[in-house]
Parts: structure tokens; sequence; C-alpha cells
């Protein structure tokens, strides 16, 4: 409880890591954990870290839903285009061509 007091940025990070994990065991509790962390970063007003988990929720919505997958990506590659994080942003615009429709 501490940390999440004392340290939100390192709890939401957590929870974006446990989601992850579960994204890769194609585990449906990966969105709750994305979702929490969302809410976290959307506070602390973190642009970089916000990208991250827009990206994370891009990813998990690919398959099951691709038009909030591109909503996301759309997200995520904002946030890296404010922050200038070149290789993230790249990764971003690489999941919005495969996702684009045709």
């Amino acid at each position: 409880n501490r940390i999440i007091q004392h340290h939100p940025e390192y709890y939401s990070k957590i929870l974006d890591k446990i989601g992850f994990c579960y994204f890769k065991l194609e585990d449906k509790d990966a969105l709750s954990y994305y979702t929490k962390s969302l809410a976290i970063k959307s506070k602390l007003k973190n642009d970089s870290e916000l990208g991250k988990t827009y990206y994370y929720l891009a990813e998990y919505y690919q398959k099951v839903n691709p038009a909030l997958s591109l909503k996301y990506a759309n997200l995520s590659y904002e946030k890296y285009t404010i922050t200038n994080c070149i290789d993230n942003r790249l990764r971003t615009l690489a999941l919005l061509i495969k996702n684009s429709p045709d």
C-alpha cells in the first residue's frame, strides 16, 4: 500500500507489466491492469507513460475490436509525438499501418 501512496508512477508501471504478462497468456484480466494503470497515469499527466499504456491497449484490442485498437494506437502516437519518443512513435506507427482499414 505504501508504494501506491508514495510512488504511484512505479505502481502504474507494475500494473502495466502484470497486464502485459496476462496479455501474453491471452488472459482477459490484462484489461483490468491496463485500465488501472491508465487511470493513475492520467492523473499524473505523464505523456510518455500514457503513450505506453495506450500502446498496450491498442495491442490488446487488435483482434477483438480493431476500431478501438486504432483509437488507442492514435492516442499512443499522439503522446509519443508530444514527448518526442522517436523509437516508440515508430513502433506505434507500424501498429497503426498494420491495423489500418484497407
